[in-house]
């Protein structure tokens, strides 16, 4: 696969060298003529890999990084520095640079910077239109067996073509981003940026001019004049997280945005105009911030135009398995693992907790458990961090049916001589047989509705009754008339 490389780099003879040392890769180049800002060459070019010289970082085109961030695609960077590229590289490589070249390097070295990021920028882009052709929407993590995951995807269908503002909710993890991205790649707007803004990790006292931009001397230390995110996202989407933590003395301003489409940046007296669309997200019940008066009911209305929630992932438990499955093979093919599985236990485990931190939690536990699993097969107790779904609390007025449980005997001494894991897994065993058995007694053997008691598919609960030893027909009022479930 052909990388485009551009070059911008205002310096004719190192222009000449970069494009002599590249003679061989498999790149076509491209280079900026030195005429406007480098910020305008690189919204022009599109392009891989950007060769960039230092000072168009930090001088008056220091927004340049920010733009790269948001072209299509998220290109690579190399930064040229004066110097070698030892003496300066590690401030670079921390900012998100993929490599450093010293203009004082010799050719060897420069030639294997080049071939490195190359090749680098080549994986990525083959991972990528893999990832793509297998899940062309880029919606991995939101395919689903649950009715409502199907419903709200339906809907997505019909929506992402629009330019109409989109909200979507949905607890911490449950994938909003994943989804406001996926709508995007699916858009007309596909081919222009996608800026993602989190409302919540900006200050108050910085976030008119994140999001509006300022002009130069607007506040004390405003030396320059600053594009804001808006438009940073012209001609593409915006995605503006916990939008409900933006705030009230704000809300007016981003109304005016979203009604009017043009903006002032902050210290300025001129309209810009924007092409934008605009993508909401909040895990806050909006509705009663607005009933609060914590949050505008005129700006949540006009964000509100189509509103999108994401269920959270104990709710579509169904999903779990192939979910898990997924991001095992993600997280094994780089480490050589392609073979990596998981027992029918470690399913049945993480089928079973509730997914507080939803997909985000889950992804984080299948990373850990191919890290340090032994073996071809990753089993419950690598899921050592994952506990099952307990059941909520007894209310009082449950407290009379906890007179029926039969709790298990426990020998405390016995249970402590054992390690931690093992202990607690004979402990939940003994539990889950006195849990099960409520559960069918309370539903008179209907194995469904105890399950959806329990918060669990039906499949799961019947694999734990037959571990168990447990017939549903000893539950059924009437000795067994019951219809089965």
């Amino acid at each position: 696969m052909t990388t485009r490389v551009h070059l911008l780099l205002r310096d004719p003879p190192l222009q000449r060298r970069i494009r002599r040392l590249c003679t061989g890769l498999d790149v076509t180049l491209s280079a900026d003529a030195g005429r406007g800002s480098a910020g305008d060459a690189a919204r022009a070019f599109g392009a891989d890999l950007f060769v960039v010289r230092d000072s168009l970082l930090v001088g008056p085109d220091v927004g340049l990084a920010d733009l790269l961030e948001t072209l299509p695609d998220l290109p690579d960077l190399v930064v040229v520095t004066r110097g070698t590229a030892a003496d300066t590289e590690a401030p670079w490589i921390e900012r998100g640079a993929l490599r450093v070249i010293g203009d004082r390097d010799d050719d060897l070295t420069v030639r294997a910077a080049l071939t490195a990021a190359v090749a680098a920028r080549q994986a990525r882009s083959e991972h990528s239109r893999a990832t793509t052709e297998a899940d062309p929407l880029g919606l991995t993590g939101l395919q689903s067996k649950s009715p409502a995951m199907r419903a709200l995807m339906r809907t997505v269908q019909k929506v992402a073509g629009a330019s109409s503002t989109l909200l979507i909710e949905g607890e911490t993890g449950a994938g909003k981003e994943v989804l406001a991205r996926a709508i995007h790649r699916e858009s007309p707007r596909r081919h222009g940026p996608f800026v993602a803004v989190n409302c919540t990790a900006l200050p108050d006292t910085l976030i008119e001019s994140e999001l509006f931009g300022h002009e130069a001397g607007a506040f004390t230390d405003a030396q320059r004049q600053k594009r804001g995110k808006f438009e940073l996202a012209h001609g593409g989407t915006i995605f503006l997280d916990e939008i409900g933590s933006m705030p009230i003395h704000l809300q007016s301003k981003m109304l005016r945005v979203l009604q009017d489409r043009q903006l002032q940046r902050l210290g300025g007296e001129t309209s810009i105009g924007l092409d934008v669309r605009v993508i909401a997200a909040t895990n806050a019940n909006l509705e009663e911030m607005v009933r609060a008066q914590t949050f505008r009911a005129d700006l949540y209305y006009r964000l509100a135009v189509v509103l999108l929630r994401v269920p959270p992932l104990r709710e579509r438990r169904e999903d779990i398995a192939d979910l898990a499955r997924h991001y095992v093979d993600q997280f094994a093919r780089p480490l050589g693992r392609p073979g990596l599985t998981l027992s029918s236990a470690a399913v049945e485990r993480l089928e079973n907790h509730d997914w507080p931190g939803n997909v985000r939690e889950l992804v984080n536990a299948i990373e850990r458990a191919v890290l340090l699993c032994d073996g071809d097969q990753i089993e419950a107790i690598d899921f050592a961090q994952v506990g099952p779904a307990l059941p909520p609390a007894p209310s009082p007025e449950e407290d009379k049916a906890e007179a029926r449980l039969d709790a298990p005997v426990l020998d405390l001494r016995e249970l402590c001589a054992q390690p931690w894991v093992e202990a607690r897994d004979q402990l939940l065993a003994r539990f889950g047989g006195v849990y099960v058995r409520e559960l069918l007694r309370r539903h008179a053997g209907r194995v469904g509705d105890a399950a959806r008691s329990m918060g669990v598919n039906p499949r799961s609960l019947y694999d734990q009754m037959k571990k168990l030893g447990i017939d549903k027909r000893e539950f059924r009022v009437g000795g067994g008339d019951a219809p089965s479930t």
